[in-house]
């Protein structure tokens, strides 16, 4: 099966694949992670021009970035090079893949929730190959992106006109259930200085009066700590509380400066896969 629908990759597309065997002095056999019906081949000659042990530029277990030379559609054969990747991509494509496979592997899941849910095919076809083609894996393309707003924004890609509305329900039910989120921090320091007596009581009194935040003293200056899901909620909260700081301290003789929003923590989203 293909992830993407097409029975064969283009000749110098990228594809993913994982050592199977060596043959000594020849090159190595891998499968094609994209391609599971597919085999590839690679001569020691497209490993490394020093005809060095593939092995110690190859791992089993581990998958990695090739080029497609040529394709044996009989023999359903791939010629693979891994040296015309060029060093500096691979990190790059390996994250690109990684966000597509997670993705697909989502789809494997939601195939088996029950005996009612759509087939795995169906499923590749309606919603992974909606978003992912053999051509995401270009580099430009951010496929985490693509991803986070896939299992944020589910109710997106599960439509009544494909599915119907009691699956629906489930696919998003086990895709939210899944989803582990650490929301980002972003932080304003200020700076507030009463010029007046009863000095304490009015900053107590300005920095809480309707002002449902946290706020860290740290002299000689103040910090607005905000979280939230996304970076829009957190700068909008964060000039709601500065504009209302602003209100309380009419009337009052005061020195008051805020600073620009930092971004103290990011976002974290990961999908807890099932353990098989």
């Amino acid at each position: 099966m293909s992830y993407y629908g097409n029975e064969f990759p283009d000749i110098n597309s990228i594809i993913f694949a994982e050592l199977t065997s060596v043959s000594q002095g020849s090159g190595v056999y891998v499968k094609l992670l994209e391609y599971e019906h597919l085999e590839g081949f690679i001569p020691e000659t497209e490993i490394n021009k020093y005809k060095v042990n593939p092995e110690k530029f190859l791992k089993y277990n581990e998958s990695f970035p090739v080029c497609v030379l040529d394709i044996d559609k009989t023999k359903k054969l791939l010629d693979l090079s891994y040296k015309k990747v060029r060093e500096e991509d691979r990190d790059k494509f390996k994250r690109n893949f990684s966000y597509i496979k997670k993705f697909y592997n989502i789809i494997k899941e939601l195939s088996n929730i029950d005996d009612t849910v759509d087939s795995f095919e169906y499923l590749l076809d309606n919603v992974f190959r909606k978003v992912f083609n053999k051509d995401t894996l270009r580099l430009e393309i951010s496929t985490e992106s693509l991803f986070l707003h896939l299992i944020e924004q589910p109710d997106e890609i599960f439509t009544e006109e494909k599915f119907k509305l009691e699956n629906i329900y489930k696919y998003i039910k086990h895709i939210t259930d899944n989803l582990a989120i650490t929301p980002l921090v972003t932080t304003c320091d200020f700076e507030l200085v009463v010029l007046e007596e009863s000095a304490p009581e009015k900053i107590i009194d300005i920095l809480t009066k309707n002002i449902n935040a946290e706020i860290t003293y740290l002299s000689p200056k103040y910090k607005i700590t905000v979280s939230a899901l996304h970076y829009k909620t957190c700068d909008d909260e964060i000039e709601m509380i500065k504009e209302q700081i602003k209100k309380n301290t009419k009337g009052i003789n005061c020195i008051l400066s805020f600073g620009e929003n930092k971004i103290v923590k990011q976002r974290n989203i990961e999908y807890k896969f099932k353990k098989v």
